[in-house]
């Protein structure tokens, strides 16, 4: 028997015999970065259920014991059909932890995509949003996971949805925290590479919008099988998600639903403030966005909201309204000087203040958010547009 296989049959043994005799262990199901996880039967209620057991190849100290504890609570306080219940939780005779929880048939999100590929666009919709949902849970009782990816969705055959699992990162929200829960040390870079948020990647801490982002990355790799900032390496890919913004999923994916498409790049803006909450993606997912909005008495449909949010994050009504604010009293001034309404220095004053107007809207547009923003050939484009009408006018009113 190789070596690897008498390791798992010593340690199924000793598993068998400490648990026993309220649960019986069968089998392992897999293992992960932190931990080993055991098929076993409870006894008593006749159930199959997951024991999940901190791995021996973990220092034993108290961080990651804190941790396993920490998805104890925070996977038990949840009151959500979408994310893994833990039954129990306890010690071994040598003080490693363990977990009991649901037993789920069908594998990880993970596994299913990379057996069949990018799913229907309503599929994917209903795995956002049920994921979305637990993280609302989740938020609302102050806990952020930190670790949202594929691996960590559970395909729950049975009953014909997914579960959100693995808590074993997830921390207090920061201004709900004091000194004694701060189980990792600051600076330190929590979560999987390829989902980390901007934010977490420059060492601040994780907060709410921090899921969100995970999940919009999530998003695109159900849809497309690739993420929004993929590059050739992983040190390209992060440096695409600090820098730059998501590829578009429609180009991705041709034929999506623009609302879908809009609603996941707002989930990875790089600004934290600037995503929406995990509740507001779930509703707008499910169709109850402009409803739930019409009753609080917002009256505003989520097209109609996002439109309004994304030109003042560019700051363009109020460039144009300081453009025409100088403008106007630039105008005012020519026009006490003389009597020139009909004088060609006022109509040029004139074509001056119009053209400048449009010129700071698309600059506005194109530049108005914080952050560095690249140039484009559009931007380009209509300010050469509109410096041709500019000059048109000034040969109109001088010339002819």
């Amino acid at each position: 028997m190789p070596r690897s296989e008498e390791a798992i049959a010593e340690r199924l043994a000793s598993l068998k015999a400490e648990l026993a005799p309220e649960l019986e262990v069968i089998r392992l199901l897999g293992t992960g970065r932190m931990a080993e996880v055991f098929l076993a039967r409870q006894v008593s209620l006749d159930r199959l259920v997951a024991v999940k057991v901190l791995s021996r190849r973990i220092p034993r100290d108290g961080s990651a014991r804190a941790r396993f504890d920490r998805e104890a609570k925070a996977a038990a306080a949840l009151e959500t059909p979408y994310a893994v219940a833990v039954y129990r939780s306890g010690h071994l005779g040598d003080g490693v932890p363990f977990l009991v929880m649901k037993y789920v048939r069908g594998g990880t999100l993970e596994d299913r995509l990379e057996a069949e590929g990018p799913l229907p666009e309503s599929e994917a919709r209903q795995i956002l949003a049920s994921v979305a949902d637990a993280l609302t849970e989740a938020h609302e009782r102050d806990f952020v996971h930190r670790d949202v990816r594929a691996a960590n969705v559970l395909c729950d055959r049975e009953a014909g949805r997914v579960l959100l699992s693995d808590f074993g990162l997830a921390g207090i929200r920061p201004e709900s925290q004091d000194a004694d829960a701060r189980i990792t040390r600051t600076g330190e870079i929590i979560g999987t590479p390829g989902y980390l948020s901007p934010e977490q990647l420059k060492g601040e801490p994780a907060t709410e919008a921090t899921d969100v982002f995970a999940l919009g990355q999530m998003g695109y790799e159900i849809l497309t099988g690739e993420g929004p900032f993929a590059g050739k390496s992983q040190r390209e890919t992060i440096m695409r998600s600090l820098r730059e913004p998501p590829t578009p999923l429609q180009a991705l994916k041709p034929g999506v639903d623009p609302q879908l498409a809009e609603l996941l790049e707002r989930c990875l803006a790089k600004a934290p403030e600037k995503r929406p909450s995990a509740a507001f993606v779930a509703k707008v997912l499910r169709g109850e966005g402009t409803k739930d909005q019409a009753n609080s008495g917002g009256g505003e449909t989520p097209g109609e909201t996002n439109v309004l949010e994304t030109l003042l994050k560019r700051r363009l009504p109020q460039t144009v309204v300081v453009t025409g604010a100088v403008g106007l009293g630039a105008l005012y001034f020519i026009a006490m000087l003389a009597d020139v309404l009909d004088k060609p220095i006022f109509q040029a004053g004139l074509a001056t203040f119009v053209c400048s107007l449009l010129a700071s809207g698309v600059i506005a547009w194109f530049h108005g958010e914080k952050g560095p923003q690249r140039v484009t050939p559009l931007e380009v484009v209509l300010l050469f547009v509109i410096v041709l009408v500019w000059v048109a006018a000034g040969v109109a009113i001088f010339v002819l």
